[in-house]
């Protein structure tokens, strides 16, 4: 498995899990910014970046 391999991996699963954490926030029904999806539409690979370091 060569790094770039590895690399897509890594960024597919956080890409996955900064989805699967959007939705959920949105189903609690806490406030939530709309334009969060536009974000991950936008930029797939970089969106989720942007909303963990926002987040935490």
């Amino acid at each position: 498995m060569s790094a770039f391999t590895l690399l897509l991996i890594i960024v597919c699963v956080l890409s996955i899990w900064a989805t699967v954490d959007l939705f959920m926030e949105i189903r609690k029904g806490d406030k939530f910014e709309l334009w969060w999806v536009f974000i991950f539409m936008l930029f797939p690979f970089v969106g989720p970046v942007i909303y963990f370091q926002y987040k935490y």
